[in-house]
């Protein structure tokens, strides 16, 4: 997330989005595809994390830290070795980060920003569409390389996964993005870690997915 921001700090997603989103997420209801395919339901054991539109569960042995994010946003942190991410989703050496931005649609009322880019033309983006024009590889970061864009579901919604590697400050690294709107709410899922933990951690995302539900 080091490169446009979803909803924290720049509230990018207003100013791209603005005039762009309706997303047609609400059309897909049947089973979870890509990365949602395993999970299935929460167990009694697993930490639940609970939003304002969703709720889902991930390992007992990573670490929680939430914060809340101008009008109505909210930010939550995942870490595989208790380690603080970083702001812009990065896990310390050794660790793995899954970031939840969580945004009201509402949001998109409050003007677009600087650096944006409109689409004023684009009615009925998907999530897989709006992907790229939202979020990539940090500004900045050198060989990337796209592995993944696809559409899959998120808690039986229409959803976009977008995946890079990429060197980041001479540091390799994995991400992988999922969009996602629901009930006036959108979220953004994403996943940051070194190549070598990217199995470990996409297990991780796969469970919070395969988990996932809306209110």
């Amino acid at each position: 997330m080091g490169r446009q921001y979803f909803a924290f700090g720049s509230l990018l997603l207003v100013a791209v989005v603005g005039a762009a989103l309706l997303v047609a997420s609400s059309r897909g209801s049947g089973s979870s595809g890509g990365s949602g395919s395993s999970g299935g339901a929460q167990t009694a054991s697993a930490p639940v994390l609970s939003g304002a539109s969703f709720t889902t569960s991930y390992g007992s042995g990573w670490s929680l830290t939430s914060a809340s994010g101008p009008h109505g946003s909210r930010r939550y942190q995942l870490s595989s070795n208790a380690a603080p991410v970083s702001p812009v989703g990065f896990p310390t050496a050794g660790g793995v980060a899954i970031t939840i931005d969580e945004a009201p649609l509402s949001l998109l009322a409050h003007g677009q920003l600087p650096n944006a880019n409109p689409i004023r033309k684009a009615k009925r983006l998907t999530p897989v569409a709006l992907l790229p024009l939202l979020l990539g590889a940090p500004k900045g970061a050198e060989a990337i390389s796209r592995t993944a864009l696809r559409q899959i579901a998120l808690g039986g919604a229409e959803a976009g996964e977008d995946a890079y590697v990429y060197i980041d400050e001479d540091r390799e690294l994995v991400q992988v993005d999922v969009l996602a709107e629901h009930g006036g709410r959108i979220v953004h899922v994403e996943l940051v870690s070194e190549p070598g933990l990217a199995p470990a951690g996409q297990e991780a995302l796969a469970t919070i997915i395969g988990r996932w539900s809306w209110h």
